[in-house]
């Protein structure tokens, strides 16, 4: 009768260290998805990432050459010297 009941306490000693174990490795799991999966403070600040002074665009007439900047402008008054 001893060894039964040996084998019965080791057998619950078994049971309740592998849930034990069990439960500890979802535990785990649980607070690594948590963490994986939660938002991030750095995702959250998106006003300290964007710039506060907003750069004006370069001009059309900054970016073509010289030479086309000195001609001069068109003007409509030409139009009467063409025949209709």
């Amino acid at each position: 009768m001893s060894t039964l009941r040996t084998i019965a306490i080791l057998g619950v000693a078994f049971v309740i260290s592998t849930a034990a174990y069990s439960a500890h490795f979802v535990r785990q799991q649980i607070e690594y998805l948590h963490h994986k999966l939660s938002a991030s403070t750095e995702n959250q600040s998106f006003a300290t990432q964007w710039p506060l002074v907003e750069v004006a665009l370069p001009k059309l007439e900054d970016q073509l050459p010289s030479s086309l900047q000195e001609a001069t402008p068109v003007s409509l008054n030409s139009l009467d010297s063409e025949k209709r």
